[in-house]
């Protein structure tokens, strides 16, 4: 892998055995080509115009479809908010949403697990300073889960029809936003 950083995450799709992908902390995602037995980057669009993509914190995979891919990533820049990428063909091509959470991938709880989750269209977004946020259109809106009091989390997981979420134990003052 020619990224900086580390790799924070691999992605084994479950039910196409020849979809797999690792996220570093600052040198983007990259999809493995077991033809040619490489890594290929799915950054290589990325410019200094915008280098969120760079940071991926968290990557998500569709059981259903196996080229259907999602990163969300971002940059330290004061005040900036997360970009949130889906792919349906294997990170050849992305399209692309403003997450409405600060977002980045070389910081702390990056290798804590997955923050992001699809199943179907429904994504959730455990956000590293802002809470729980759910989107019912693949990403392009976005709610915060607002009876979830904590603000920090670490992960989210589906496990028997109920979300877990991982926090750091910090929970918003009353009437903060």
């Amino acid at each position: 892998i020619g990224g900086g950083g580390y790799v924070t995450g691999f992605f084994f799709h479950p039910t196409d055995p020849n979809t797999f992908y690792c996220r570093t902390d600052i040198g983007g995602m990259y999809r493995f080509d077991y033809d040619k037995q490489a890594w290929i980057s799915l950054i290589d669009h990325v410019s200094p115009v915008d280098g969120r993509e760079c940071c991926p914190i968290s990557a998500a995979l569709d059981a259903d479809r196996p080229g259907r891919l999602y990163i969300a990533s971002g940059s330290r820049a004061p005040g900036s908010h997360g970009k949130l990428t889906v792919s349906d063909d294997y990170g050849a091509t992305f399209r692309s949403y403003e997450l409405p959470v600060f977002v980045h991938g070389n910081l702390h709880g990056r290798s804590a697990g997955e923050r992001l989750l699809a199943e179907g269209d429904h994504l959730w977004l455990a956000s590293q300073l802002e809470g729980l946020w759910t989107s019912d259109d693949e990403g392009a809106t976005w709610q915060q889960v607002e009876a979830f009091p904590e603000t920090a989390c670490t992960f989210v997981s589906v496990l028997g029809g109920m979300v877990i979420v991982g926090t750091e134990g910090l929970k918003q003052a009353q009437g903060d936003k």
